[in-house]
């Protein structure tokens, strides 16, 4: 997802990363307050720009949600 979400903003002209919050060989969270395995990182003057964008990802995850056909849980 993080890779989506970067790609997506470098698409939008906004220079982001992926900082990965794990410890190669272990299964740790290293920054309790991050994101479970990394953070998507933006410069400070596209905060805001990279909010709004995200936000509409998200809401086109929901849309798809609810129009996929509701299935048996795979794990």
């Amino acid at each position: 997802m993080a890779l989506t979400v970067r790609d997506m903003l470098r698409e939008n002209g906004i220079i982001a990363m992926i900082r990965n919050n794990t410890i190669a060989g272990f299964n740790v969270d290293m920054h309790r307050s991050g994101g479970a395995f990394g953070e998507v990182l933006v410069n400070a003057e596209d905060v805001n720009r990279a909010q709004e964008l995200i936000g509409a990802f998200r809401g086109t995850l929901g849309q798809l949600e609810e129009a996929e056909p509701v299935g048996e849980d795979v794990e």
